[in-house]
Parts: C-alpha cells; sequence; structure tokens
C-alpha cells in the first residue's frame, strides 16, 4: 500500500494546547474512508460494513495494518471456529424447571397489566399538568401554584418512577421474556439442581460435571444463582465452568438450590467485540427481568439490546415533560 496517501494530521495553532481525539480511516473499495473515531470503527465491525482485514491508519501512524492486527483494534480479530454454533442437547423436563416458573409466573401478573398502565397514565397526567400549567404562566407572566411547583422540584422521582413502570409492564407482559429468548441459542437454556446435603466442594464438583456433560464448560453465556424460584446474583463469563468455578466461596452460592445457564446465539458475529456486546445484551436483559438480590442494580452494559433502545426513545420523551429532570 506505499502508493497510498497517508492523511495529514492538523496541528493546533495560536499556542493553544489542544487534546484531539484519535482519528482513524480505511481502505475502500475505491476511496480513502475518515476520518473516523475508534468507537465508530468498532461499529462498523460490529454491523458487518468492514472486516478485520482491511487496512487502517492512525493518524501518526507510519504504515497502514489489518484492522485486526493494530494495537488499537486487538479486539476486532475473531477466531473463525467460534462463530460455528453446535448444536446443544434438548433441556430435560428438570432442565426446563427456570423456563416453567417464568411461563407460570406470566400467566399470573398479566392480570396486573391494566392497572399498570393506569398508574402509568396517572404519572404522565400529572407531568403533562405541571408542563402546561407552568406554559399558562409563563404566558400570563404570573407564578406557577404553589403545588404545582413543589411537583415540579420532585420530577426526578417521577422520572424513576416511570421508568421501573415501564420496565415492570415488559416483566408482566411478557416482553422481556421474549427479548431474552430472541438472544439466545436453541436448547440454549438448562437449568442444574443443586444439593443442599452436599458439601461445598462436592457441590461445585457435580455443577462442574454437569457443564461438561451438556457440553457447555467452555462456551460463552450468562448464569445465574438461585435459591429455588429467587435469583440471588447474575453475571457472565467468555468461560463457564472456569467462571462459576470462582463461586464457592460466595455467601450466595451457599444459598444456591439452582443454577441456570444462558447461551446467547452468537451467528452475526464477526469481532471479538461483538461477541462481548451480545453477552453484555443478554446480562442487561436477564438483570432487569429476573432483579438478582446481589446485583440488580448493576447497568449491566447498558445498550446493544433491546429493551435500552426503548427505553432511551420513551423515557426521553418523559424527560420533554418532567422538565426539571438534569
Amino acid at each position: 500500500m506505499g502508493s497510498m496517501l497517508l492523511p495529514v494530521r492538523r496541528h493546533a495553532h495560536h499556542g493553544i494546547a489542544v487534546k484531539l481525539m484519535k482519528k482513524y480511516y480505511y481502505n475502500g473499495e475505491e476511496e480513502v474512508m475518515g476520518p473516523y473515531t475508534r468507537g465508530q470503527i468498532f461499529r462498523f465491525l460490529e454491523d458487518g460494513i468492514i472486516t478485520p482485514e482491511l487496512l487502517v491508519f492512525r493518524e501518526d501512524d507510519a504504515n497502514w495494518a489489518p484492522i485486526g492486527k493494530h494495537p488499537d483494534f486487538q479486539d476486532a480479530e475473531t477466531d473463525p471456529s467460534e462463530a460455528e454454533e453446535t448444536d446443544l442437547p434438548t433441556p430435560s423436563t428438570e432442565e426446563q424447571i427456570s423456563t416453567i416458573e417464568d411461563q407460570t409466573k406470566l400467566d399470573k401478573t398479566k392480570a396486573e397489566i391494566p392497572k399498570l398502565l393506569q398508574s402509568t397514565r396517572e404519572e404522565l397526567d400529572v407531568l403533562w399538568e405541571c408542563q402546561r400549567e407552568a406554559i399558562l404562566a409563563r404566558i400570563m407572566d404570573d407564578d406557577l401554584d404553589e403545588d404545582l411547583e413543589t411537583i415540579r422540584k420532585e420530577s426526578l422521582e417521577t422520572y424513576a418512577r416511570v421508568e421501573e413502570m415501564v420496565i415492570d409492564y415488559w416483566r408482566k407482559d411478557g416482553q422481556l421474556l421474549n427479548w431474552i429468548n430472541s438472544h439466545i441459542r436453541k436448547h440454549a437454556d438448562y437449568t442444574f439442581p443443586i444439593s443442599m446435603d452436599d458439601t461445598r466442594s462436592t457441590r461445585m464438583q457435580k455443577i462442574r460435571g454437569w457443564l461438561q456433560t451438556v457440553g457447555l464448560n467452555d462456551l460463552r453465556g450468562c448464569y445465574c444463582w438461585k435459591q429455588d424460584d429467587k435469583y440471588l446474583y447474575v453475571g457472565q463469563s467468555g468461560s463457564l465452568e472456569s467462571r462459576v468455578s470462582d463461586y464457592e466461596d460466595k455467601y450466595f452460592f451457599r444459598d444456591a438450590t439452582h443454577i441456570r445457564i444462558l447461551i446467547p446465539t452468537f451467528q452475526s458475529c464477526r469481532s471479538k467485540i461483538s461477541y462481548k456486546r451480545k453477552l453484555n445484551a443478554l446480562e442487561r436483559l436477564l438483570l432487569l427481568q429476573y432483579q438478582p438480590t446481589k446485583n440488580k442494580d448493576k447497568n449491566g452494559h447498558k445498550g446493544y439490546n433491546n429493551a435500552d433502545e426503548c427505553l432511551n426513545y420513551i423515557m426521553g420523551e418523559v424527560k420533554e415533560l418532567a422538565t426539571d429532570v438534569s
């Protein structure tokens, strides 16, 4: 690529020190494309617009290099064998206990939806009334009613309540479960019972043996420690057996009666970062659905999942009403 023109960096003038974001270019089919940020290049990889084999140039680099070999994009290389999803065995009835619990709870909670929608509507009506009267007060060059002014000062709390109501609706309507199921491979949801009569080491030994038998031990996936139908902890790992083994000394392993494993589908992944985003998305959805007692408030890598995409739009609209939310 010796004949390819290298982009020239433009320096700050007038003696002003400016910290510039690094800019990247890649060789397109007919011309050099750019400049782009590092995050934008990763997003192009994620969306399949470019591949790790294309050449990239960062301002101040001496030469062009394949994206997958560039030090700023080491996560862009993918082992082709990782993209192949081998068939997993069909879970036994016992291994499907968590999905059965989900359906049983869903059948009960759907009856709560009308009341939940009514409560959400009431919260939004209050926000709209405050916004409307504030506009009218400004038109009339008057002060807003004290009660409404108090509500406006509490709009941050109202905003948080509406957000939780939206997520709660998705739990009770089954939408979060639909999104979770759309993220996992066929037959990739297993639950294993843990005998409380065994010692900790024996329990862990049995879990590891089960992971190897089913073929989950070296896979990337999410895991849930459960106490009956209560979720204690949700996490993710690039190698399940190795990560699960780390929890033998944790208090929630002591209390766990089951471990649930879910494996994402990686068929559309083209880079290491896309694998990670798939795991992040599934973990985030599981945290929203099951609210584990240990880490339910963990953001779980917001973004790149259906729930956050919808939530960002909905809460953006709510924020227009809750004008005092910063």
